[in-house]
């Protein structure tokens, strides 16, 4: 009879180390390797007339896994100083070991003249893209930070 009254606590116990154990797998065996999730930036344009950038965005995980990005939030820096923020809100693909593009255009703002000024006079254009991905787990949005430098330099003068 004694071990009737302890069933109850015997299977609450089992079932949690169950849902623990399947957390734990699913950890190792999905989130660990969705971390490794890339994203390269070229700048392939930017318009200094208008402060227009054209963006391309590469998103690979170099461990094959197929990888939901929910939202992935930016930088622009430009020579030590941010000029914008930016997110990307669509949802991403990365199918396996292929890669995903995405193309943006963004339009820098008009207050960034002085840092404009200062990489024409230097002719030093060293920009820096820095953020962060959010990766969909069973965890959650799993946060997976990246930087990339570019020393990308306009064809024309202003």
């Amino acid at each position: 009879m004694a071990e009737r009254k302890n069933l109850p606590a015997f299977i609450a116990l089992a079932l949690m180390l169950v849902v623990t154990a399947a957390v734990v797998l699913d950890y190792w065996g999905y989130v660990i390797p969705a971390s490794y999730t890339q994203v390269e930036i070229t700048i392939m344009e930017f318009v200094p007339a208008d402060y227009t950038m054209h963006l391309r965005f590469r998103f690979s995980n170099p461990r094959g896994l197929r990888v939901t990005i929910l939202k992935t939030s930016y930088s622009v820096v430009l020579n030590d100083a941010t000029l914008t923020t930016d997110t990307i809100t669509d949802t991403i693909v990365v199918e396996g070991e292929e890669p995903t593009y995405l193309e943006r255009t963004l339009t820098l703002p008009s207050d960034i003249g002085p840092q404009m000024q200062a990489a024409w006079a230097s002719q030093i254009w060293d920009w820096e893209f820095m953020g962060a991905m959010s990766v969909k787990t069973t965890l959650g949005g799993t946060p997976v930070s990246f930087c990339e430098t570019s020393k990308y330099a306009p064809m024309f003068t202003p």
